[in-house]
């Protein structure tokens, strides 16, 4: 046995020793005291998620039609909602379900998420002043006339490319139109804000789907198969009907 072999033995003894020790730690809690515990996350939890959305504990009693007393006992954790009644509450607050038995609050989620404001946005008038000469660039196109098809001055125009003034939506527009580029193309493609954009377009895209692709695609165990799919739909024409044909072959 080499020293390697040694060494694994070690390190698997002592992962044994502290699943063991996690385990009786465990089973030496009071479960009443588990329980206790459990609620209050889940009161914090609820608390937060319902200010977040801007209701009041009438609002919600209102909803689930229960007293507002019993809200107010599920926020302290005096008591629990049954899982009907938690599903019922995350649909009218727009969380989740599994939020619920998360540990995050939803200010912490949004504290994850903030940015700077102000720097994001002249950072994005530069990028945009940036792809709006290029693109004129590259059609040959001179200032003047561009700013004269859009109805701007030129020196407007010139502040827009170097990123000195934030370009207005509706000439933005009427500047992709001429330049022929579509809108899309000043959209960020990188950073916080372009990620949540592009899993918003996502998530549009998934529930147009046929229910019974969404049911596939959300089974954890069917990644395998979309990964396939995915490999299949990049491979060359000339691969796939050889793939095509030698899985025939198998077949048949």
């Amino acid at each position: 046995m080499g020293f390697s072999d040694v060494g694994a033995r070690f390190k698997k003894l002592a992962a044994d020793k502290e699943r063991e020790q996690a385990e009786q730690e465990r089973q030496a809690a009071d479960p009443a005291e588990v329980n206790a515990l459990r609620a209050r996350m889940l009161g914090v939890l609820i608390r937060d998620a319902r200010i977040d959305a801007g209701y009041s504990v009438e609002d919600v009693a209102t909803e689930l039609e229960v007293p507002s007393a019993q809200i107010v006992d599920w926020e302290f954790g005096r008591d629990t909602p049954s899982l009907p009644q938690l599903e019922l509450l995350g649909y009218f607050l727009q969380v989740p379900v599994s939020h619920f038995w998360g540990t995050e609050t939803m200010m912490f989620q949004r504290s994850q998420r903030s940015i700077d404001g102000q720097e994001y946005m002249r950072l994005r008038d530069h990028m945009i002043g940036v792809q709006l000469r290029t693109q004129r660039e590259k059609r040959g196109e001179t200032r003047e006339a561009v700013a004269e098809r859009v109805g701007i001055e030129p020196a407007t125009l010139e502040a827009f490319e170097i990123g000195q003034q934030a370009v207005p939506m509706a000439t933005l527009v009427h500047l992709a139109s001429v330049l022929e580029v579509n809108l899309n193309y000043f959209l960020e493609a990188m950073g916080r804000i372009a990620e949540f954009f592009q899993l918003q377009e996502l998530m549009k895209v998934f529930a147009d789907m046929p229910e019974d692709v969404r049911s596939f695609v959300s089974v954890p165990a069917n990644q395998a198969y979309i990964r396939l799919a995915m490999s299949l739909a990049e491979m060359p024409t000339d691969a796939l009907r050889t793939f095509a044909e030698g899985l025939l072959d198998i077949t048949l």
